[in-house]
């Protein structure tokens, strides 16, 4: 067995589309756990949630209701992969996205992150970054 555990970082929008078909696929083919994470935007410092100066993202509460929310789009939008593929294992959490992906990567262990490539433009240029 090649990976273990996948985990899949997703807004769950059709620009995750194509990373989320490579995640299902290798899901499919290696067998292994697949988590999908999806992280909502850190509230801003004046919100309810904030947490205090030099506070951690990670220790910000996830209302019940915010998961449901996020699992229920996550079903929504890759419906037909789930259906083809079987059901994965989904997470939510509050954060910066780059640390809460990698956090929850160590937290589960995972072989392997999957998530969509982001480009920029610069000038007239378009540059690609991730896979």
């Amino acid at each position: 067995m090649m990976f273990k555990k996948i985990l899949f970082a997703t807004t769950a929008s059709p620009a995750c589309n194509a990373a989320a078909k490579i995640a299902f696929e290798l899901a499919e083919k290696y067998k292994p756990e697949l988590w999908i994470l999806h992280v909502l935007a850190e509230p801003s410092r004046s919100s309810a949630f904030s947490t205090p100066r030099g506070g951690d993202a990670s220790r910000k509460k996830i209302r019940p209701e915010q998961v449901q929310d996020v699992t229920n789009d996550i079903y929504a939008v890759y419906e037909d992969l789930i259906k083809k593929h079987g059901v994965p294992k989904i997470e939510a959490a509050i954060g910066r996205p780059a640390a809460e992906i990698l956090k929850s990567a160590r937290d589960r262990g995972a072989d392997l992150i999957v998530m969509r490539s982001e480009e920029r433009r610069v000038g007239k240029e378009c540059r690609s970054r991730g896979s």
